[in-house]
């Protein structure tokens, strides 16, 4: 009787499969150096490739691969800022295959590329990939990390409204496009309160906050709020129109643009709240610091804010230096930062300034990047912080 029977041949496949998906990369390393001809370090390859996801995560390591043509390889991104000359990659000798390793938070979570011979490109063995600002990026999600279910838009939930203004700007010599979210169910008489949110066009398109509204409103987890989108872009179809690095830097004509210009507007049209105690300017990055310098400096403007990954050290430290020429702060504000190579040090130095000061801080890391997968990911925990039904 032979022993090659079906269950065996079975059996003896599936013990080969476990085998090299439990390989460590390690492990891979230890059998490519013992192969001697290219031919057979290239089938171990192939081996190691098809048994696993790539990049290829073990507890807080991460292996970065490129396997193809090139001369030189690097795996740019959020943990390296970007820049290829630090993230290079090593060629296996005798080998098409580049790897780098790195450490990260076992729950850590981040984006990059792969640069090959100063060209930029999608990781081609990961299909995972990231919607930011300037495009796609390839994602990384450490073993530990856990994905939020995907922001779409719920048939069978009602939906907001949005109105789309364009507000033209005495203090600011232009026009910006205001969205104007309205919540389903408006009961007549009733003013609610107010998110002002800049960089407004990325936190529908990319951030989804109207749909995240929603789905809260319905679960009765917050409160009707009006919401008041404002783009830094004078032409939406024109990104160079962007004035978010001008108008953001501190700039007290653009607090004037919102406080003397956009919420007259929207209390006149709309049954938005007058009361700075019921209204949450929030941004990220360079908007999380705009948010942050009008809630210290115009408090009955806006007596709240919020900011995911504030850029506190751009304009000249304007937010760190005018907290240090106040004895006292009222402020309300949720902060949230990543802590791979995000804001989180200026992050942590405002927010123990605030404390001392006498603010309401609600302080929050996240093993994530400076990105928009973050920042939307976390947008329903801080409408819940400001707008939460008690």
């Amino acid at each position: 009787m032979t022993c090659c029977t079906p269950v065996f041949t079975l059996l003896l496949l599936l013990q080969i499969h476990q085998s090299a998906f439990s390989q460590t990369f390690t492990d891979f390393l230890d059998r490519m150096r013992t192969q001697t001809d290219s031919l057979s370090k290239a089938r171990l390859i192939s081996e190691y490739l098809d048994h696993r996801p790539i990049p290829a995560t073990e507890g807080s390591r991460v292996h970065f691969l490129y396997r193809g043509k090139g001369t030189r390889a690097a795996a740019p991104g959020e943990l390296n800022r970007w820049n290829p000359e630090n993230g290079k990659m090593t060629q296996i000798e005798g080998t098409d295959l580049f790897f780098r390793t790195e450490s990260l938070p076992a729950d850590g979570r981040l984006e990059y590329k792969i640069w090959v011979d100063s060209a930029w490109m999608l990781d081609p063995l990961n299909s995972r990939t990231a919607r930011g600002g300037y495009g796609e990026n390839s994602d990384v999600w450490m073993p530990k990390y856990h994905p939020p279910a995907p922001i779409v838009a719920d048939p069978k939930i009602p939906h907001g409204h949005l109105d789309t203004l364009w507000i033209e700007s005495n203090y600011l010599s232009r026009k910006h496009p205001v969205f104007v979210y309205t919540p389903p169910g408006i009961k007549p008489g009733y003013r609610l309160p107010v998110a002002i949110v800049t960089d407004g066009e990325d936190y529908l398109a990319l951030g989804k906050m109207n749909l995240i509204v929603d789905d809260l409103l319905a679960g009765r987890r917050i409160k009707p709020l009006i919401g008041v989108f404002v783009d830094p872009k004078t032409d939406l179809h024109d990104a160079s129109s962007n004035q978010r690095m001008t108008e953001y830097a501190a700039s007290e004509g653009y607090l004037d643009f919102l406080e003397k210009e956009v919420m007259p507007l929207i209390e006149r049209r709309y049954p938005a709240s007058r009361k700075g105690s019921e209204r949450v300017l929030l941004g990220a990055s360079m908007g999380g610091l705009i948010s942050t310098y009008a809630a210290i400096t115009r408090p009955k403007f806006v007596g709240n804010c919020a900011a995911q990954s504030p850029a506190y050290y751009q304009a000249d430290s304007a937010v760190i230096k005018r907290l240090g020429s106040l004895p006292h702060v009222s402020v309300n504000i949720y902060l949230q930062t990543g802590t791979i190579h995000d804001t989180e040090i200026e992050a942590n130095l405002v927010r123990n300034i605030l404390q001392t000061k006498g603010a309401r801080v609600r302080y929050e890391e996240f093993h994530e990047g400076h990105n928009w997968t973050n920042w939307s990911t976390h947008i329903g925990r801080m409408l819940e912080y400001f707008f939460g039904r008690k």
